[in-house]
């Protein structure tokens, strides 16, 4: 506490002596009682004390501090702990601008660290509830990846950070990967429900219950999932080799680029995926093709006074009911337009945004008049994890009719209809307005 009173640029003396203390007790305390949760206090306070050597430019005592953090989350099997050390120590380098591998290990070791808080391998629960407030440092990793010219690498971590919640939210979905009907499937499918049947019972409240009634209770359903769980674990293990489908789906794993180029192959007409990137040194887009391409390219820098102008004009629509007149005409929207045009190449596209981008109408395009179209057979998604879902549908011998606007008193209804035109592969009917 007086550490955190003391923590400003005229007192860091003062910071630096309250801290100290703290993390001697803390040293005592570990000493006293081997136990890992001391282990984590006593990390969270050398932290502090790190920061404040870095911020003093004390560049020997940082070091030592450093690495009795990683002496510590080495014996500490709790990866909190780890968790807290890597991405602390990870974000210090990149915030000195250090685009090494070391960095780049350290924010890895922390997103893994993370991944494992949340209960990735072989998950059965409701996820990374007591995690939530934690930020991981993917867009960090996958800046540094970047910077050191592994774009299959960033390309990952950028998955795993967007496509995670999203595929947990889905792998309770048996439509995604195809109801079993009998065999080994059928047996995982059958398991599968058994333990969402008994790990419900911790989120249920029925009404008139008792303490003793809950108590009794949730230690069956504990139980249960105690019998069952074993069980699914080792049916999973069989399965990774002929059905790595299913297992990916259960375990909520993001899409490789190996992946996402089948899914594109398994698509006519060449279509391309174009996955943009926020982060908070470059705005950058990576580039995945049917023939197994990925490259990226980097489109500027975060701090660039367009897309500070951007995100600032997105976050005003925001507020004001989402109405994004302003942002149709900004400069760097124009900019990703024409981006979007010369990758696509008059090809499908898959334009999968991020961050602020998610709020901007990446599928228009200025013609030659300057008034804004959609681009045809452009789609949105949120991750191109879902392609792994996605099934390719024939064309329709029939084409359809869209209409939108017949009075020209509906603003954008046009550009609307005409993206819905575009995406059936049909032609909007001119309005009446």
């Amino acid at each position: 506490l007086g550490a955190s009173i003391f923590f400003s640029p005229h007192a860091l003396d003062l910071a630096e002596a309250a801290i100290r203390r703290s993390a001697e007790r803390g040293e005592l305390l570990r000493e006293q009682f081997p136990d890992h949760l001391v282990d984590y206090r006593l990390a969270l306070r050398l932290i502090k004390l790190h920061g404040i050597l870095v911020a003093r430019a004390r560049t020997a005592a940082a070091a030592a501090a450093a690495a009795r953090l990683d002496t510590i989350a080495a014996e500490d099997p709790n990866p909190r702990t780890a968790f807290a050390v890597n991405s602390h120590l990870g974000e210090e380098m990149f915030r000195a601008n250090d685009w090494s591998t070391a960095t780049l290990d350290r924010l890895m070791d922390a997103c893994a660290a993370y991944e494992e808080l949340r209960g990735q391998t072989l998950a059965i629960a409701e996820l990374g509830e007591r995690v939530e407030y934690l930020h991981p440092p993917f867009a960090q990793a996958t800046e540094v990846a970047l910077q050191l010219g592994q774009a299959e690498l960033a390309f990952h971590l950028l998955e795993r950070s967007k496509a995670r919640s999203l595929l947990e939210a889905l792998r309770g979905q048996d439509t995604a990967i195809g109801e079993a009907q009998e065999g080994v499937l059928a047996e995982e499918h059958a398991l599968w429900r058994a333990v969402q049947e008994a790990t419900s019972e911790f989120t249920r409240s029925p009404d008139g219950e008792t303490p003793d009634d809950r108590a009794r209770r949730l230690y069956q359903a504990e139980q249960r999932v105690d019998e069952l769980q074993p069980k699914l674990e080792e049916l999973w293990r069989s399965l990774a080799d002929d059905h790595p489908a299913v297992i990916a789906h259960r375990m909520a794993k993001p899409v490789t680029g190996a992946e996402v180029a089948a899914a594109l192959a398994a698509r006519p007409e060449d279509p391309v995926v174009i996955e943009f990137f926020a982060g908070p040194r470059t705005v950058s887009a990576f580039i995945l093709d049917s023939a197994g391409g990925l490259r990226s390219h980097r489109i500027a820098d975060s701090d660039d006074e367009h897309w500070m102008d951007l995100r600032r004009q997105v976050a005003e629509a925001d507020a004001d009911d989402g109405d994004i007149t302003d942002v149709l005409g900004h400069p760097a929207l124009a900019e990703l337009a024409a981006f979007v045009g010369e990758v696509a190449a008059g090809r499908p596209a898959f334009i999968i945004p991020h961050r602020f981008l998610h709020q901007v109408p990446l599928h228009l395009a200025a013609g030659q008049d300057g008034t804004l179209a959609p681009r045809p057979r452009t789609y949105h998604l949120p991750s191109a994890s879902l392609l792994r879902y996605s099934v390719p549908v024939p064309t329709a011998a029939a084409s359809a009719l869209v209409g939108g606007d017949p009075l020209g008193d509906l603003e954008f209804a046009s550009l609307e209809a005409a993206t819905v035109a575009g995406l059936a592969g049909s032609h909007r009917a001119p309005s009446a307005g």
